[in-house]
């Protein structure tokens, strides 16, 4: 959650600001839920809340939860224009599997598998992907390490001006 640096070349740099969700062991087949995660993915979390509200399946209301829990992340990090958002990522991953074993006849026991599933929901800014120019002090086709900017630094300056772009400050605790 938070700023990320995409990529980090000597001059130019891609910045995006992502926030996440997860909701995990959820008591149902990751198959089931895929189907409706599909649905949402590329829209916005606002068009995607009113595809779920529409639909009769368990998954939908589990996914529901896992976007508003993504918005009110967005919204706790102080990040504006919560409703044009995109779910850039909605994946659904298998959990841990509890099996049981249904008797048969003959003492035969068949194996049932209680699936259980994670749900990860990454919300985005529709033009969140910009690039920063070119850093100042950069030196170009330069071999020594004295003559440029480490990376670090570079992501640093990155996110302040990201930071200063968005309007975000940072959080009591230090983070952003």
């Amino acid at each position: 959650m938070g700023i990320r640096v995409v990529g980090s070349k000597l001059n130019w740099m891609a910045i995006t600001m992502q926030i996440s969700a997860v909701m995990r062991n959820i008591r149902m087949s990751p198959t089931k839920i895929r189907r409706i995660a599909d649905l949402v993915r590329g829209k916005t979390a606002q068009v995607g809340l009113e595809c779920l509200r529409f639909l009769p399946h368990r998954g939908a209301r589990l996914l529901e939860k896992v976007i508003l829990s993504a918005r009110a992340n967005a919204e706790d990090r102080g990040l504006r224009g919560i409703d044009e958002l995109l779910i850039k990522v909605a994946s659904v991953d298998g959990g841990a599997t509890l099996k049981r074993m249904q008797p048969h006849a003959r003492g035969i026991g068949f194996e049932i598998k209680k699936r259980t599933s994670h749900i990860t929901i990454v919300l985005d800014q529709p033009d969140s992907q910009w690039v920063v120019g070119r850093l100042n002090g950069v030196i170009h086709g330069s071999k020594s390490s004295s003559n440029r900017i480490p990376s670090w630094y570079h992501r640093r300056v990155a996110k302040s001006l990201v930071r200063h772009s968005f309007g975000i400050s940072r959080t009591p605790d230090g983070r952003f």
